[in-house]
């Protein structure tokens, strides 16, 4: 008997510390289960958060895109407008149409009536699309050196110098909103397309000061300096400009190589002449003069 109620009391000792023991088990359970609660919690209040910083975001973007596709617009155009002006002008780089009547002023001016107009209209719409500018530049500056041709009277001499101030209008234009030597070289040509020498080699020596490796801005102030008479600038520019297009990357090589040519041919038939030993029948004619000069601004180099 003794034994057995030691044995109860042993029993009943143990089950205080059991149910203690069963409580702290719950509790940490409970905790447990409490934790996971909360951790859900931060995990949808985490992805609430990040749903509306991207829905933020996405507001932003949608009332930038019109920014956005106003300056891959610009860039667009400035690309196509630089890719336009890679072609360098040698004197007037576009043909009048072989089926227009271009054989007097009226002529020529009409044949680009049409493309000038169509331009001036687009440009009214879009005022710094540099495209339009340098094509309209270049429209009446190919206008004004075709009709030079065929000028006749004052009247018609004006009417030229008024196309090539028009078209260093629209370079002026097209300098103020990108700079481009190329188009500075077109306003140069235009300058000596007037005949106002002396301001487009200062123009054109900028050039190639600014931009020394443009072999078409030394080609053409070879072009200047030979309209001048002086053919030893005119030799050293054109040297320079086969020195700096030498895979005639811009046609400044061939160009420059004609010139040369010519200009020794030159040199040989006045040594020849010095010394009355020619025995030419040519015209006489040279690049410093009105004809050598209308054949080198065409390309032809002779």
């Amino acid at each position: 008997m003794a034994n057995n109620k030691s044995s109860k009391k042993s029993v009943s000792r143990m089950k205080p510390a059991t149910t203690a023991k069963r409580d702290a088990v719950a509790q940490e359970a409970a905790a447990k289960k409490e934790q996971k609660k909360g951790q859900k919690r931060d995990v949808k209040k985490i992805a609430t958060t990040i749903v509306i910083v991207f829905f933020a975001i996405l507001m932003v973007v949608s009332m930038l895109l019109p920014s956005f596709a106003q300056v891959f617009s610009s860039n667009n155009q400035a690309q196509q407008a630089e890719e336009e002006t890679e072609a360098p002008t040698y004197g007037s780089d576009e043909e009048v149409s072989a089926d227009t009547d271009a054989t007097s002023v009226d002529g020529v001016f009409n044949a680009y009536a049409d493309e000038i107009s169509s331009l001036e209209k687009k440009l009214s719409d879009d005022p710094d699309n540099l495209a339009y500018l340098l094509n309209l530049g270049q429209a009446y500056m190919s206008a004004g050196y075709q009709a030079a041709n065929y000028a006749s009277s004052d009247q018609d001499t004006t009417r030229i110098s008024d196309a090539f101030d028009t078209a260093i209008g629209y370079f002026d234009q097209y300098l103020e909103l990108q700079d481009s030597a190329a188009v500075k070289v077109d306003r140069a040509l235009c300058q000596l397309y007037k005949g106002d020498t002396a301001d487009a080699i200062s123009a054109l020596e900028q050039v190639t000061t600014d931009s020394p490796d443009y072999g078409p801005a030394w080609a053409n102030l070879g072009l200047a300096y030979e309209v001048t008479g002086d053919t030893s600038k005119a030799k050293a520019a054109y040297k320079k400009a086969e020195e700096v297009d030498p895979d005639d990357t811009y046609g400044s090589y061939t160009f420059a190589e004609q010139r040369l040519t010519q200009l020794s041919q030159s040199d040989a038939q006045a040594a020849q002449e010095a010394v009355g030993d020619t025995t030419s029948d040519g015209d006489g004619s040279d690049a410093t003069g009105v004809s050598g000069l209308s054949q080198a601004l065409n390309g032809s180099g002779n």
